[in-house]
């Protein structure tokens, strides 16, 4: 990871994704500057690892530009998750739940986005209760996902 740049405000496309995210638009109008005030654009190599099944979660990730695949290994065997790209959130579940990460996240290309670091936002999240119900039902819907694919793969 090299980080890119500390001063998001000054980034039309940075802004544009940040507003339009789910997490953005659940705080409260107080709130959302500090949580502007706390992300970072970083750069990611292909093939570099975003975010790594089983260890714990410190960050998450709005993806900018460039392309990651979610992955999961069962009985030795990757089963991809999903591909994702351009305003994608990732890595946000960990946030709420305290949780070591479910899932391998690779970048398939060059990859940017922009990185919040959890000590830097927890304080903000607790505030807004809003966004705890919103990752509570997104975390819900892609763990249903996750078990269809996985089960698709038991012969």
């Amino acid at each position: 990871m090299k980080i890119i740049s500390t001063l998001i405000e000054n980034d039309p496309v940075s802004m544009n994704l940040l507003t339009s995210s789910v997490i953005y638009n659940a705080l409260n109008d107080r709130d959302k500057p500090l949580f502007v005030e706390k992300a970072y654009i970083a750069g990611f190599e292909a093939g570099e690892f975003l975010i790594r099944e089983d260890e714990t979660g410190d960050k998450f990730f709005i993806i900018k530009s460039g392309d990651i695949e979610v992955f999961t290994t069962n009985n030795g065997k990757r089963v991809s998750l999903a591909i994702l790209s351009i305003g994608a959130c990732i890595g946000e579940g960990s946030l709420i739940t305290k949780c070591r990460r479910t899932a391998d996240v690779q970048c398939l290309t060059e990859v940017v986005a922009l990185v919040f670091n959890f000590s830097d936002i927890e304080g903000i999240i607790e505030k807004n209760p809003k966004v705890k119900e919103i990752l509570k039902t997104l975390i819900e819907k892609r763990a249903e996902s996750t078990a269809g694919k996985i089960l698709s793969c038991v012969d």
